[in-house]
């Protein structure tokens, strides 16, 4: 499927299960494991945006934008690009950090109103605060694909950077990180 300066979607089908299931089929995954996952999101959203470099990049409009999981310029309505994917991957990032919708306590009109206004779901302290491989590299990815103005917002390759650097970290037997901070 190929949409040129317009919406369009591809879907996969997952033989596997959604994003739910992964917690509910292995209760015993990894980090590193989540990690991988959240790799792959990424490369895949990358891959998706950048099949033909050849084609021209262009905006693109969208008569309703609901759910919560959209971009600010989405719940505001101006000329729309393959970053609004990168935010929402933000959410599907926290989500697999906590294993809660980012959104769970809110009703959506309310989520439109605090993402305009820049707010984001709140981690967790006892994530936020932890030093392991898996919690650092993953607040860094998913803070960064939620960069509330979109011409500063990271495309997907570098967020799968930031997480490719974690799980190369983690290939080594590297586990926690001590007085540094996550590059990007």
């Amino acid at each position: 499927m190929y949409g040129y300066c317009s919406n369009t979607g591809l879907f996969n089908y997952a033989d596997g299960g959604d994003l739910y299931d992964i917690f509910d089929a292995n209760t015993n995954i990894t980090p590193q494991q989540l990690l991988h996952i959240a790799y792959n999101i990424t490369m895949s959203l990358h891959h998706a945006h950048n099949f033909d470099d050849e084609d021209a990049r262009c905006g693109f409009r969208v008569g309703k934008n609901g759910g919560s999981y959209r971009s600010p310029e989405e719940y505001n309505y101006e000329l729309e690009n393959e970053k609004v994917d990168v935010y929402s991957m933000g959410n599907v990032l926290y989500f697999l950090l906590t294993h809660e919708d980012p959104w769970k306590r809110y009703k959506v009109k309310h989520v439109y109103q605090l993402v305009k206004q820049g707010q984001r779901p709140k981690v967790p302290d006892t994530i936020y605060q932890s030093n392991g491989i898996y919690e650092r590299y993953m607040i860094q990815a998913m803070e960064q694909a939620w960069t509330h103005e979109f011409r500063e917002r990271p495309g997907a390759l570098q967020i799968a950077k930031i997480l490719k650097e974690g799980l190369d970290r983690m290939a080594v037997g590297q586990t926690t990180i001590l007085d540094e901070t996550v590059s990007t």
